[in-house]
């Protein structure tokens, strides 16, 4: 920031030379006036000093007998001078400058962060039906707006949080295993066990639990529920109903089972290929070249490169490079040990999964077999997650239930 102060002032590049430049370096510290950049070469220094500095050294230089000579004048006072009759010039740097500014007020490119289950090109189309898409004004990002709606019309998005850096948008994205829509708070439900597993721990913070740690549980059972019972000396007097709230956890058991067949056909690219060019300009493509196909079996590769200003400073420039590649289909062989070490990376890639999405493994009782050519991975996964779920309660029903167990104080009285 300090350097770009001083080139928005303009600064001076001088050489000193002569009987003692060092006393006229000192001198000018004594003095205060700021140099810096010091550089020596042979019997002569170079430094930088603003132009008010350099003003003020007549009278040090006739003290030191020394020289002093400008070798640069740098920054944009000079650059203004220099090109002062070129008035087209500093136009058009005008109209390059409000031009920036115009495209720096719009979403020029959108970026997924965190998402395994959907793809960028399915998150794209969902955001375009919100309008939320490339060219739109960064004021239309309401991220809240936009979060709430992501988690709700994806079961198993749980969070989600909109960046916005430069002319560039970011979604970042949770995924967990499985995620039902969310009870409006407003609304009494129950929590109730979203799959069989033993409990591990549990804290209610609204509600009743039905449940302790150590307790089996099925897919089903009320885990703590909305029902407050109020009760005078031991008597059931009324019954009210509550957004149940609180964390459950249980020990659940994953059934995993992969496979890989020994002999398998491969994908063998030949090296011939053919190109295609487009650009993008403000969302409208422009198709420079599309050759004609003449190829038999080949891969369709899409490149596209977004320019950009710096880092995070996109532009709606884009070019997209469509790459065919020929190929033909030739019989392979895994070994077992190919095939076993493929089965595990893929096994491994999917726990890592699990323990981004927040799920503990505790057990992990899988085993390799072979049959019929092929090489079989198959077993169970024993976790620890997140079992609870909102239910919403039907009031009247759930009322009905109690009728026989409340006792009213004017029901007393009668008594």
């Amino acid at each position: 920031m300090i350097n770009f102060i001083k080139f928005i002032k303009g600064f001076l590049v001088v050489e000193v030379k002569g009987f003692s430049p060092e006393r006229f370096i000192n001198l000018c510290a004594n003095k205060k006036i700021l140099i810096w950049q010091l550089k020596k070469n042979k019997n002569a220094y170079t430094f930088c000093i603003s132009v008010k500095g350099y003003k003020l050294l007549k009278p040090i230089v006739r003290k030191t007998n020394t020289k002093i000579k400008i070798v640069d004048k740098i920054g944009l006072p000079f650059f203004f001078y220099k090109y002062r009759k070129r008035k087209l010039f500093f136009m058009g740097i005008g109209v390059f400058v409000s031009f920036i500014y115009i495209l720096s007020l719009f979403i020029w490119r959108i970026e997924f962060v965190g998402n395994y289950t959907y793809t960028d090109e399915l998150l794209l189309k969902y955001l375009s039906s919100n309008d939320y898409k490339v060219g739109m004004k960064k004021t239309e990002v309401i991220s809240s707006e936009i979060e709430k709606r992501i988690m709700k019309d994806f079961q198993d998005i749980s969070w989600a949080s909109i960046e916005v850096n430069g002319t560039k948008m970011i979604l970042h994205l949770q995924e967990t295993l499985e995620r039902h829509e969310d009870v409006a708070e407003s609304i009494p439900s129950d929590i109730i066990a979203e799959k069989d597993g033993v409990i591990t721990s549990i804290v209610t913070r609204k509600g009743m639990p039905m449940v302790v740690e150590g307790d089996v549980v099925v897919k089903g059972d009320v885990l703590v529920t909305g029902d407050l019972l109020i009760k005078m000396e031991e008597v059931l007097r009324d019954v009210e109903f509550v957004h149940a709230d609180g964390d459950i956890y249980a020990q659940t058991i994953y059934h995993y089972e992969d496979e890989v067949p020994l002999y398998y056909q491969e994908k063998v690219f030949t090296g011939k290929t053919q190109k295609g060019y487009t650009y993008n300009f403000f969302n409208n493509n422009i198709t420079l070249y599309h050759p004609r196909i003449k190829l038999e079996e080949y891969d369709t590769i899409i490149k596209n490169k977004t320019y950009k200003i710096g880092k995070n400073f996109f532009l709606p420039v884009e070019q997209i490079k469509t790459e065919y590649r020929e190929y033909y289909m030739a019989d392979q062989y895994y070994t077992l040990e190919e095939a076993t070490n493929l089965l595990n990376h893929r096994l491994n890639k999917y726990i890592k999964e699990l323990e981004e999405k927040g799920v503990q493994i505790l057990e992990n009782n899988v085993k390799i077999k072979e049959e019929n050519d092929v090489v079989i991975l198959e077993g169970q996964l024993v976790l620890i997650e997140r079992i609870g779920i909102d239910q919403p309660i039907n009031i009247s029903e759930r009322r009905i239930e109690y009728e026989d167990e409340i006792i009213r104080e004017d029901d007393g009285d009668t008594q």
